[in-house]
């Protein structure tokens, strides 16, 4: 998602005894990120936008990103975007948090990916198409932002923008579901129990039925329940 360490940046911080970023002070993180360690812009400009341990500057919160974004670090990109989308530095810009989730995508953030083709489904600063946003989820989930994969999934079932694919359906939910996106889980366990697209398999479709209410399904836990069985 947005915003999380790359796993480069974990290992350097692992090895030198590095605090996380989230337990080092404002002043560390806007020094870290002037040293070109981009990850501590993101939670270096989320302070600074609100005002936390330092003087409230929006406009400089909005530049931490803009730079980090510019150096090559786009989950920068997708967070600028998400404040654009949001109008928390100012008025709303869809198009310009359009541009920046097109710029974190082609940059190799999948949250700028899922964010991209959300902005297509809706008409969100782009003018609305399916046909444009199947690709930013299918990279999306290819650069492991497990919604992308659901929300795909979710058209094949469905043949809305595609040829009904149930196949392709459930092996994209079982990726999404992989990711611990738990609707993902729900829907690649109705597909078992269904037969569709897969080897019909009721055992299966209840630990996915499990799965889905463990990370948070509500509409799951109600019908299932974690160790209920399943009618």
């Amino acid at each position: 998602m947005t915003g999380l360490v790359r796993p480069r940046v974990l290992l350097l911080a692992a090895l030198s005894g590095a605090a996380p970023l989230a337990a080092q002070s404002t002043a560390e993180l806007l020094g870290q990120c002037a040293a070109g360690e981009h990850a501590a812009c993101l939670p270096a400009a989320e302070r600074v936008a609100r005002g936390d341990q330092v003087s409230q500057d929006q406009n400089r919160a909005e530049q931490l990103l803009r730079g980090a974004c510019a150096s090559g670090y786009p989950a920068a990109c997708t967070r600028l975007g998400l404040w654009f989308s949001r109008g928390v530095l100012r008025s709303q810009d869809l198009d310009e948090a359009a541009r920046l989730y097109r710029k974190g995508c082609d940059d190799g953030d999948g949250e700028g990916c899922l964010r991209l083709g959300d902005a297509y489904a809706a008409g969100s600063g782009v003018f609305p198409s399916v046909e444009a946003a199947l690709p930013q989820w299918r990279r999306a989930c290819q650069l492991h932002a497990a919604r992308g994969c659901f929300l795909l999934g979710d058209r094949y079932e469905r043949g809305d923008g595609v040829w009904t694919d149930y196949a392709q359906a459930a092996a994209l939910y079982a990726t999404g579901c992989e990711g611990n996106e738990a609707t993902s889980c729900f829907r690649l366990a109705r597909l078992y129990e269904r037969g569709e697209g897969v080897p019909q398999d009721r055992e299966k479709a209840f630990a996915l039925y499990n799965k889905a209410c463990t990370l948070g399904n509500r509409t799951v836990c109600r019908e299932v329940g974690p160790g209920a069985p399943r009618n």
